[in-house]
């Protein structure tokens, strides 16, 4: 009876979790940002998408899109220094975000947005 009951729950949270991760999908917003070639190989573009800055890079060919103001002291991440490795150093003190997935060796987390690019426009899913 009770090993019946653990695969209910577990059923149930299961159930849970893909209606609560399909709801997260269903919700997105892709917002348009830009034309891509306003953000050539190399360059750097800031937008204001629902009220809040977004920092824009082309490195090689990949664009990353991060929340303009850096969570350590609100430092502009577009002004920031950028490295081969895909990171970006907050031009106040230092603090390096992996423009990827806004991880850091800090204890802070940037806020990084998916990028989709369509019909030569740059969409952020916000």
């Amino acid at each position: 009876m009770l090993l019946a009951a653990s695969y209910v729950l577990r059923f149930t949270f299961s159930l849970l979790h893909f209606t609560l991760h399909a709801l997260r999908f269903s919700m997105e917003h892709w917002i348009e940002a830009c034309r891509l070639e306003e953000l050539p190989p190399g360059g750097r573009k800031l937008v204001k998408v629902n009220n809040l800055e977004i920092a824009l890079f082309n490195l090689k060919g990949v664009i990353y899109a991060i929340k303009n103001r850096c969570p350590h002291r609100g430092g502009p991440l577009i002004r920031g220094f950028t490295d081969p490795a895909g990171g970006i150093k907050c031009p106040m003190h230092g603090w390096r975000f992996v423009l990827r997935d806004g991880s850091s060796e800090r204890p802070a987390q940037a806020t990084v947005y998916p990028v989709k690019v369509e019909n030569g426009l740059l969409y952020l899913c916000v």
